[in-house]
């Protein structure tokens, strides 16, 4: 019990002094090569030193009385940052903290929105049981594997971008949040249950397509207010881009557009009405084309498609030569007499 002194003990690399029932302000520390500080579970108070220890990778100061908004760290090789369990206010800085590994801010009352991190090596984001508000915005967070943002004021519906979490945060919790679109991580990783459709970026391009070939008179309509991944014919990757597109014997009519879909590897528009020339499609991971039984016109583009595998072209109004292609790994076209 008692106040933390002002210790001068430059070669000091740690100092643990967790459950002590350690009352009074945290002394701003100069302790130039502490690696470890952990004041956890004591009765510590007032603001958080802003502290200038450059070689700290763990700072510890879980479930202690500690107020005030939380400091912007210059710390370059914190590892774990633990803040929970105290009466921290204000909003939670966007940290340049390039080596953090797990950050926990959970049970405070640090209110505003979530900032949009850049940290590349962050695991563990617990922000749960605090005033947080606004959008969940789109985390870039590649090696992320746990998303606690459960019991707080989050609003809105979820950025597609998030999708590209769903893979490996293996424990994710956003429910308790009653002004979100949806309360399950499970459910939006799954089912794309509460993401923000009219954001997809793959959404632009097929709208031009739906329109260009008379979309309200399909066999099999597309409700675009709803969900890109949801739409007839539309396949997604774990990343929520579209990769597959097969809408074959389905009434399209009309030109195709020039379509702008960088993750396309299936496309499938056989057995329409569709007419006017084939555009030369910047579509760098198409494996397969199949646009045959149309009414396509005009000479074949000498199509710069890497990955193009199955091209079928047959049963149009195709005219011309067939071009000398440059695909690597192209297994052969169909090109009947009625081309």
């Amino acid at each position: 019990m008692g106040n933390i002194p002002n210790i001068i003990l430059p070669d000091l690399q740690g100092l643990k002094l967790d459950g002590n029932q350690l009352g009074g302000n945290i002394p701003n520390l100069n302790l130039p090569n502490l690696q470890i500080l952990s004041l956890q579970y004591n009765q510590l108070t007032g603001n958080i030193p802003d502290f200038n220890l450059p070689n700290l990778t763990i700072l510890e100061l879980t479930s202690n009385q500690l107020s005030g908004s939380i400091p912007d760290f210059n710390l370059p090789n914190l590892i774990s940052l633990g803040l929970g369990y105290n009466q921290l206010t204000g909003n939670i800085p966007n940290f340049n903290l390039p080596s953090l590994i797990a950050l926990y801010i959970h049970n405070n009352q640090v209110s505003g929105s979530i900032p949009d991190f850049n940290l590349p090596n962050l695991q563990v984001l617990d922000l749960h049981n605090s005033q947080l508000s606004g959008n969940i915005p789109n985390l870039n967070l590649p090696n992320l594997s746990t998303l606690w943002l459960h019991n707080n004021q989050l609003s809105g519906c979820l950025n597609p971008g998030l999708q590209s979490l769903c893979p490996h945060v293996t424990s994710g919790n956003i429910s308790n949040n009653p002004g979100l679109f949806t309360q399950s991580w499970a459910n939006f990783c799954n089912n794309q249950e509460g993401m923000c459709c009219s954001t997809h970026p793959d959404k632009p391009a097929l709208v031009e397509l739906y329109e260009a070939t008379d979309g309200d008179n399909w066999i099999n309509t597309w409700d675009t207010t709803s969900c890109v991944c949801s739409w007839y014919g539309v396949g997604c990757n774990g990343s929520n881009r579209v990769t597959s597109l097969l809408i074959g014997s389905n009434n399209l009519v009309g030109s195709l557009p020039d379509l702008n879909l960088p993750n396309l590897e299936v496309l499938g528009l056989y057995n329409n009405q569709l007419s006017g020339t084939i555009p030369n499609f910047n579509l760098p991971n198409l494996i397969s084309l199949d646009l045959g039984l149309n009414q396509l016109s005009g000479t074949i583009p000498n199509f710069s498609l890497p990955n193009l595998t199955y091209l079928y072209l047959y049963n149009n109004q195709l005219s011309g030569t067939i071009p000398n292609f440059n695909l690597p790994i192209w297994r052969g076209s169909i090109f009947t007499t009625t081309n």
